[in-house]
């Protein structure tokens, strides 16, 4: 019988630090307790200084999210470059068990494009004979300012596509929007003419025009053609997309944790951030080898309650159901 694995993709805005020096992480708790079930895999972004004195905030976040759930999570803090606010990942380990390798923290000279990648072997899931079902589970925050280095990033992260050996979930802040008309759209004009640099960060100007920078992402999962959907990518797909294609044919309304009024798929940043609006900025794909696993009718963007803002960003949800 398939496990069924509840996961959570989370942007915590400075990962909770406080100008004191301490760590505030009631609005994660809050944010991760609006899930409609139990995460068992977190995919947490702006781990900021989680490796000081000891991973003390590593090892409080992780308190934290086992006492909102009264049930054990480990921490696996990620690597990054440009400063000290890494990825992570948090995982429970009455569901999951951690297989090496794990190149994170401190994996300053070991092989970039299998930073912040965990295998995870899914307990109770061993038949006849065979091992525990293994997949992989990938997290990043990839570089704000430059689409180039985010496309970088996207080809680190292709190799566990077409070629995967395993199935593969990989879910970050990607700082970049997919193409398509049905994914939310920025007033780029209105973000170019109030925050220029802000504009440059995740648009590019084309022929006057302004434009989202979806080069990086539409490495992973093809870029978007009308009439034929997605051509080429690296052999991704959006669970984001992959839930619009099932709710196409209802109203905008029988889907809120996906689609806004206008029946585009809602922005994972909050309102009011960015000139312009938001994006959709928070991506989790999954390879070929995953896609039996992923049920996309779960996936759900947190839109949180009027005067409530727990992030910057929304939480995003989904389960994945791993079995023989």
């Amino acid at each position: 019988m398939p496990i069924s694995i509840g996961c959570v993709l989370f942007n915590y805005e400075n990962g909770g630090l406080q100008p004191s020096g301490g760590y505030d992480f009631g609005p994660l708790r809050a944010a991760l307790a609006a899930s409609p079930r139990r995460p068992d895999l977190i995919f947490f972004c702006e781990a900021k200084r989680y490796a000081d004195n000891g991973g003390n905030g590593l090892l409080h976040a992780a308190k934290a999210i086992s006492d909102q759930f009264d049930a054990p999570y480990i921490g696996l803090l990620g690597y990054m470059e440009r400063g000290p606010m890494p990825p992570a990942i948090f995982y429970n380990p009455a569901v999951l068990t951690q297989l090496p390798p794990w190149y994170g923290h401190g994996s300053h000279h070991d092989y970039h494009d299998q930073r912040n990648v965990a295998r995870f072997a899914v307990r109770g899931t061993a038949a006849g004979g065979e091992p525990d079902v293994e997949f992989l589970a990938g997290v990043d925050h990839w570089e704000p300012l430059s689409g180039p280095v985010r496309e970088l990033a996207a080809r680190r992260w292709g190799r566990y596509g077409r070629k995967g050996k395993l199935p593969a979930i990989l879910a970050g802040d990607t700082n970049a929007t997919p193409s398509g008309p049905h994914f939310a759209a920025r007033d780029w004009a209105l973000a170019a003419e109030l925050d220029w640099t802000n504009a440059s960060h995740k648009g590019r100007e084309q022929d006057g025009t302004w434009v989202a920078d979806t080069a990086a992402m539409d490495h992973l999962i093809g870029r978007w053609v009308d009439g034929h959907g997605r051509v080429g990518g690296a052999g991704f797909s959006s669970l984001a997309e992959l839930a619009w294609q099932m709710s196409m044919d209802c109203p905008a309304a029988a889907r809120p944790g996906l689609l806004g009024s206008d029946g585009r798929i809602l922005p994972t940043v909050n309102d009011e951030v960015d000139v312009g609006g938001g994006l959709h900025i928070d991506n989790v794909i999954a390879n070929d080898l995953m896609l039996r696993h992923v049920d996309p009718g779960t996936f759900q963007i947190h839109v949180p309650p009027p005067g409530v803002r727990y992030s910057d960003h929304r939480a995003v949800s989904w389960e994945l159901r791993i079995g023989r």
